[in-house]
């Protein structure tokens, strides 16, 4: 019934973006429209533009600059929502200002970082044959490849262990591994992390719909929560949901803050932040290298995170320009925000949700 339900909404969003679609081209007599006639005419189709960033959907239709073709309209619309920078003309897709603001607050924390701590970077990938995956998958065996380097060299190339994806022991493994990384780390450090799945994971766990009950009413009361002594096992679970907020950091911040380092988390709408993430396509390379075809996995991966220590310093050393560019796209972005009306609010708890986002 709950798979049923999500189908619907999901189609029943696709319609309504798909009819104020064909509403703003009927409205539409041009081949082209002028940006500022677009923007009034975005501004009233929708409510408010659900709002993405991809920089390559940026597209104008024609060597107009100020225009856009109708045909090219449909299906930018069925995706994201777009406005029109005053300095050009061009019309961008525009993200919501949380993601914008937790940008901006990692790059300030890194910054600050760097002057007072040792910058590791470090990211996580799963390689199963000879493909890699940034998520574990059910079934079978894989084999964890970590990288993790400092601005002037490598500290570890790569860690291996093969595993089965959904046993717990994993995580153990790895947290085992950061653990004897922070004991080796000389002086403060910050730990860069893409978005792994143990940075979730509570170092204290909560009680779940598997929990029995005596260990949930076991875990209430450690809290001095006294529930009714007639209350009911989903009573309890969610009297756990309302105080779960309580539960401290999760087992790697622990493990890492117990050395005296601390972990930052790269924001996922700008995850190449960390130099890390253009190491795997030269892995990805190597392993679909048909020279390299007879060598088994973990040989392809030790030749090729060894020769990417050679690049990492080049990688490290265009941070800083990439930075500033995030910042000056989110300086940008912030003026776009600050002049949408108020009906056109990318925090507005009503908005409508295309597909896609």
């Amino acid at each position: 019934v709950k798979k049923k339900m999500v189908y619907r909404t999901l189609k029943k969003s696709k319609g309504q973006a798909r009819n104020r679609t064909n509403s703003l081209a009927r409205r539409c007599n041009a081949d082209l429209l002028e940006g500022q006639q677009l923007r009034a005419i975005l501004g009233s189709a929708f409510r408010q533009p659900e709002l993405l960033y991809w920089s390559n959907v940026v597209r104008t239709a024609s060597e107009d600059p100020h225009g856009i073709a109708l045909e090219h309209l449909e299906c930018m619309l069925e995706t994201t929502g777009f406005v029109l920078q005053p300095w050009n003309n061009q019309l961008v897709p525009i993200e919501k200002r949380c993601l914008v603001e937790a940008r901006a607050r990692y790059l300030d924390e890194i910054e600050t970082a760097r002057k007072e701590t040792t910058v590791v970077y470090i990211d996580v990938c799963w390689l199963r044959g000879r493909r890699l995956r940034r998520d574990p998958r059910p079934g079978g065996k894989s084999k964890i490849v970590v990288f993790a380097g400092t601005a002037n060299a490598v500290s570890d190339v790569v860690f291996k262990l093969e595993v089965r994806p959904s046993v717990s022991e994993v995580e153990d493994a790895f947290i085992s591994w950061v653990s004897q990384l922070s004991r080796d780390l000389s002086g403060k450090s910050t730990l860069v992390f893409v978005d792994i799945p143990w940075l979730a994971t509570p170092a204290e766990q909560v009680p779940s719909e598997v929990t029995p009950k005596v260990a949930i009413l076991r875990w209430l009361s450690e809290r001095a929560l006294t529930p009714d002594g007639q209350a009911t096992r989903w009573e309890l679970l969610e009297l756990v949901k309302r105080h779960s907020g309580c539960v401290g950091e999760s087992r790697l911040h622990t493990v890492v803050g117990g050395h005296g380092h601390r972990i930052l988390r790269t924001p996922r709408s700008a995850s190449d932040l960390n130099p890390v993430t253009r190491i795997w396509p030269l892995l990805e390379g190597a392993l679909a290298s048909e020279e390299l075809a007879a060598l088994s996995e973990t040989a392809v991966c030790e030749a090729a995170l060894s020769s990417a220590a050679n690049v990492w310093r080049e990688l490290v050393s265009q941070l800083p320009a990439l930075e500033e560019s995030y910042r000056f796209f989110d300086a940008s972005m912030a003026r776009l925000l600050a002049e949408l009306p108020p009906n056109t609010s990318p925090d507005r708890d009503d908005s409508l949700v295309l597909p896609g986002a």
